[in-house]
């Protein structure tokens, strides 16, 4: 028997299997895209079916509707990560009835700290690939304290200390130093002693104090005379403590593996003893060294 119409023979739809490398170390809340893949060993149109992710066909649009892929087209899947550290996530995508799953795991957090000490200089710190909160403290340094009085008549008051320079991340946090103590009287001035030293303040952290920084200079000493002939110049004032300052930067609100420039400047130094023909005052002490502390987790 013959027939009048050849026979029709579908083809075949079903790939062979097919794989994506699995994505690590990403960071979360990402969008990671696969590697691009061209299925193999099918001959006719075949039904695309995502669960989990998008695809793109031959560099096409994205979708995650189901749709054909024809022989000899390239594919590629993207997913977002996972919204926590150390963990992974798994999607899916079948073409025809071969199906494949694809991994994507975000990368480990592992805390740390960095430390200045107590010292003044300039240096650039690098963020951490992978954390959850980065922290920054700020100690600015102390005012120099006054110097004290001279002795004897005529005699010189004491010099004011320095005021405190300031401590300061990513040239925004800034913690100041605190005003420089005033100079301590001399003989004809009735060797007052000199007042103490305004605090220092902080701007753009998270919590800001004032005074809450490295301590200012102590006054010098007034310049004593012969027991009984001289009067004492006064002593000069303690110069103020330098401002503090917290700042804590949670993912995404600073740049991971990125340079952020540190400045610790000198603190305050001391204003100069009175003068005096028999002694002169004692000069004022410098003020503390700042200090910045970064941790991480």
């Amino acid at each position: 028997m013959t027939f009048p119409f050849p026979s029709i023979c579908p083809g075949n739809s079903k790939p062979l299997p097919f794989a994506f490398s699995n994505a690590a170390n990403v960071t979360i809340n990402s969008m990671v895209t696969s590697n691009t893949i061209t299925p193999i060993g099918y001959d006719s149109p075949a039904l695309v079916v995502p669960t989990g992710c998008e695809y793109s066909i031959n560099g096409g649009a994205w979708t995650s509707l189901a749709t054909f892929i024809q022989p000899g087209q390239t594919i590629t899947i993207r997913a977002t990560a996972p919204a926590a550290w150390s963990s992974s996530r798994q999607v899916s995508i079948s073409i025809d009835t071969t199906a494949t799953t694809w991994t994507i795991t975000t990368g480990s957090v592992s805390g740390g700290a960095w430390d200045t000490g107590w010292t003044a200089g300039e240096w650039d710190i690098w963020t951490p690939t992978f954390f959850n909160w980065f922290r920054v403290q700020l100690w600015a340094p102390g005012g120099g304290g006054g110097g004290g009085g001279g002795t004897g008549n005529p005699s010189g008051n004491g010099g004011n200390g320095a005021a405190g320079a300031h401590a300061q991340f990513a040239y925004s946090v800034t913690a100041y130093g605190g005003g420089g103590g005033g100079g301590g009287g001399g003989w004809n001035a009735g060797g007052f002693a000199g007042g103490a030293g305004s605090p220092g303040t902080a701007v753009n952290g998270d919590n800001n104090v004032t005074g809450g920084g490295a301590p200012g200079g102590g006054g010098g000493s007034g310049g004593n005379g012969a027991p009984g002939s001289f009067t004492r110049g006064g002593d000069g004032g303690t110069g103020g403590a330098g401002g503090y300052t917290i700042k804590t930067y949670y993912w995404a609100q600073i740049a991971a593996s990125s340079p952020y420039h540190v400045a610790v400047f000198g603190p305050g130094g001391g204003g100069p003893g009175g003068s005096s023909p028999y002694l002169v005052g004692g000069n004022g002490g410098t003020g503390g060294y700042g200090r910045c502390y970064i941790d991480w987790g």
